[in-house]
């Protein structure tokens, strides 16, 4: 079952735009993070102090999907 929303934020007088929410029955099952830059089989990733490091995630829901979730 899946069923839309509209969904618009406010603070302190300022709006955003409406967007529409897909709103399933699906619940995040488990979900795979890993660091951006590294290929698909590199073991680990180091870093020096101070420096940053780019994450990619992906949430498995319940009913197979697999939505990125990088960006949300």
């Amino acid at each position: 079952m899946s069923e839309l929303a509209e969904v618009k934020a406010s603070y302190e007088g300022i709006e955003s735009n409406i967007i529409n929410v897909s709103i399933t029955d699906a619940i995040l099952t488990s979900m795979n993070i890993s660091v951006k830059s590294l290929s698909a089989d590199a073991g680990e990733a180091s870093i020096y102090s101070g420096g940053k490091l780019s994450f990619a995630a992906e949430g498995i829901y319940s009913d197979g999907s697999s939505p990125s979730s990088t960006d949300q």
